[in-house]
């Protein structure tokens, strides 16, 4: 049977190495998929562009 190997220290984290490790622990967004926000917030943002462009939201041939 085989001795265990000496566990030493690991060493300091360098700025770079911890802001990596920060990243990886947020979860990450779908590239392609447009962060939802709040149904409230939206349904204002569609009164809003509704406001400013009636019937732009419709497709036009």
């Amino acid at each position: 049977m085989k001795a265990p190997g000496i566990k030493l220290p690991a060493p300091a984290l360098t700025s770079d190495q911890r802001a990596a490790l920060e990243r990886a622990k947020r979860p990450r967004l779908h590239p392609y998929r447009v962060h939802q926000a709040s149904g409230n917030a939206q349904r204002e943002a569609a009164e809003r562009r509704e406001r400013i462009a009636p019937g732009q939201h419709r497709m036009v041939r």
